[in-house]
């Protein structure tokens, strides 16, 4: 479990890493997957020696199938970090993000904003349903930040939701 949840935060944060262009988010990305390879060792051993029966090895080797797929996911993830490493923008990724279901989105808080000093929470109030995956504050990422998180003036945000809801934030960020 603790392998799944770090690779869907290491999609967001490659997605992210490369829309900001933002190294050190890249770097990260790249050391959460090393430490899922260590993870991946660590689970074979715990398997290996679970297997002292048929039935236990042959469970264990489905377990072992998830985590090589995790581990294949973080990889992915990785390489689309190692684009804001190289500094790869292009227009087919911005154009697969999109067209797709889900929007990733970078947003800069203007000190006006209507959003300033509100809970992240407050904007489901607002009819407005989106992850924030991250905020950079004073030059500071903010991983994953807690519902009562507050909004503050230049806050770079980064979001992903449905494209009509990333849209009413947009506009609702730059209201002021």
């Amino acid at each position: 479990m603790e392998m799944k949840t770090k690779v869907s935060q290491m999609l967001d944060l490659a997605y992210a890493a490369v829309l900001t262009q933002a190294p050190d988010l890249a770097e990260y990305v790249i050391d959460q997957r090393d430490k899922l390879i260590s993870m991946f060792r660590e689970l074979i051993y715990h398997a290996i020696l679970a297997g002292r029966d048929p039935e236990t090895a042959r469970a264990s080797v489905g377990l072992i199938e998830i985590a090589r797929s995790l581990l294949d996911i973080a990889n992915a993830c990785a390489d689309i970090a190692k684009c804001a490493l190289e500094h790869l923008t292009s227009r087919e990724f911005e154009e697969v993000m999109r067209r797709s279901e889900m929007s990733v989105q970078v947003l800069v808080v203007p000190r006006t904003s209507k959003i300033v000093g509100r809970p992240i929470s407050s904007l489901e109030r607002e009819g407005i349903f989106v992850d924030v995956l991250l905020i950079k504050r004073r030059g500071r990422w903010i991983i994953s930040p807690s519902p009562s998180e507050t909004f503050a003036p230049e806050d770079v945000i980064v979001v992903r939701g449905r494209p009509e809801h990333v849209r009413a934030l947009a506009e609702l960020v730059s209201a002021g």
